[in-house]
């Protein structure tokens, strides 16, 4: 998704190197390919990130989905 800037929002999913499962991938470059903003966002489930925008405010925001470690229920996160 292209940013207001000229930049580009990524987001997916990501394995943190630890051992939480996966976890959302937020990537924000800048024109130039540059990241501006690089965070992985998640707890003890498995979270993918499937939609970015960005907020009038500059923020943003993700949808993605949420699926417990054990188990094999699923649930959408806002």
């Amino acid at each position: 998704t292209a940013d207001r800037d000229g930049g580009v929002l990524i987001t997916g999913s990501t394995d943190s190197g630890l051992e939480t499962g996966r976890d959302v991938l937020v990537l924000k470059t800048d024109s130039e390919g540059v990241a501006l903003v690089e965070a992985a966002l998640g707890g003890v489930d498995q979270e993918t990130g499937h939609a970015i925008i960005e907020t009038s405010d500059g923020g943003l925001g993700i949808a993605g989905l949420r699926s417990p470690s054990m188990g094999t229920d699923s649930e959408s996160t806002p």
